[in-house]
């Protein structure tokens, strides 16, 4: 085509956006879904501070303190019979292994306002890890600040922040385990003795070739640990505690456990996590396989809250970045265009060579 001929020129710009249009009409109504769904629920999460300020943090804060002090860690009402999870909230009681007892028992002497300070310390680091995978991933400085800042102010970081959940904490584990895979063992033995489930990280270390010795030296040394403070007597309570804890979240998307009931649901959850562990394994993209990875630690929480997704948020992020980064030549080319129809010039050969529709 022949950029002398003024016709043929607009020929190609209006071929080209009708094309664009219908191509990436589908991405923008999602991408418009999505920018919804993200301001609601942080407008939620906002709304109900006061209700949830440090609801997790108090409960960790209070399986140490009964720890140090040779308490049982689990309230009566939870080896008694069914209760709702969130019951055990705000230091009530305790809904984590004997292990998670023991590693938080540096927030034993903390109140709500030295959990502020730890939590919000690891929102902070939330941000900041996502900026760093950001530029590390080719993302210009201003860009990946800019995602670090949208990631941050999300419903579920804001939610974790505010509740004082180990989510928030996993979710900088997993960036740190994309970032530096030799640490990925070891805070996948952290995050498995608070939540048993992100253990799958494992499959990270196994999948980068890393020796298992020190993260599985580490798991087992946790275990006796906690097993010398707390007996096999402890033990057994938490695994009644675990049979007798029922969903009691409201949050707007169910988890698998949750939205199927108690008989198909955990066997779906705990399906998917399988599934969804085996891709992390075996997909060959990286970045999808990360994303895999991080639903595998969530899918089979018998209830979810907004803070829960920040772990697959996560593990999304260096597949989100790889795709913002393929995407930039793209609209440095379609921004070429538009300038140069609104000046009113003809684009010259290069251009309509390097256009999308040439």
């Amino acid at each position: 085509m022949r950029p002398s001929e003024p016709a043929a020129s607009g020929h190609v710009s209006l071929v080209g956006l009708r094309l664009a249009a219908r191509t990436l009409g589908l991405r923008y109504w999602l991408a418009a879904f999505g920018v919804i769904a993200w301001l609601v629920d942080l407008r939620n999460q906002l709304v109900d501070i006061p209700l949830d300020l440090m609801a997790d943090g108090l409960s960790y804060a209070a399986g140490g303190r009964h720890l140090l002090a040779g308490e049982a860690i689990y309230a009566p009402f939870q080896l008694a019979g069914p209760y709702g999870l969130g019951a055990a909230a705000l230091g009530q009681g305790f809904v984590y292994p004997p292990t998670a007892a023991l590693l938080f028992v540096p927030l034993a002497p903390l109140d709500t306002a030295g959990l502020l300070v730890v939590f919000g310390a690891a929102w902070a680091l939330f941000g900041l890890l996502t900026y760093r995978l950001g530029v590390r991933s080719g993302l210009g400085p201003k860009w990946a600040a800019a995602l670090a800042v949208v990631v941050a102010f999300s419903g579920p970081a804001i939610n974790g922040a505010v509740s004082g959940n180990a989510n928030l904490i996993l979710a900088d584990a997993l960036l740190a385990s994309w970032l530096w895979p030799g640490s990925a063992g070891v805070l996948a033995v952290l995050g498995g003795a608070i939540k048993i489930f992100p253990v799958a990280g494992l499959i990270w270390t196994l999948r980068k070739g890393r020796s298992l010795v020190l993260p599985v030296a580490l798991g087992v040394g946790i275990i006796v640990a906690a097993t010398i403070v707390v007996g096999i007597p402890g033990w057994r309570d938490f695994i009644t505690t675990f049979e007798h804890g029922r969903t009691s979240s409201g949050y707007f998307l169910s988890s698998p456990a949750e939205a199927l009931g108690p008989l198909i649901g955990p066997i779906a959850g705990y399906g998917l996590a399988l599934a969804a562990a085996l891709g992390a394994w075996r997909v060959r993209n990286e970045a999808v396989a990360f994303a895999l990875l991080g639903w595998a630690m969530i899918l089979p929480a018998p209830d979810w809250y907004s803070h829960y997704l920040v772990v697959p948020l996560a593990s999304m992020l260096p597949w989100i970045v790889g795709k913002l980064v393929l995407a930039a030549p793209i609209r440095g080319q379609w921004s070429g265009l538009s300038r140069a129809r609104l000046s009113r010039r003809r684009p010259n050969s290069a251009e309509i060579e390097n256009s999308p529709t040439a």
